[in-house]
């Protein structure tokens, strides 16, 4: 269990698709782009709005 709250994570997942990089659905998360992911630092923030916290 993470401990973030829901709007947060719905946030996060309509920026990554407006980036195109994932598709989601209720019940799936589909990777499109995994050598951007995989050029990323662990725990990377690169995908945060300005100004959000945390």
């Amino acid at each position: 269990m993470l401990g973030v709250r829901r709007a947060s994570v719905t946030n996060t997942l309509h920026i990554l698709e407006g980036k195109r990089l994932i598709n989601s659905t209720r019940s799936q998360l589909e990777i499109r782009d995994r050598e951007v992911w995989s050029k990323l630092p662990a725990g990377s923030t690169a995908f945060q709005r300005p100004n959000t916290p945390g």
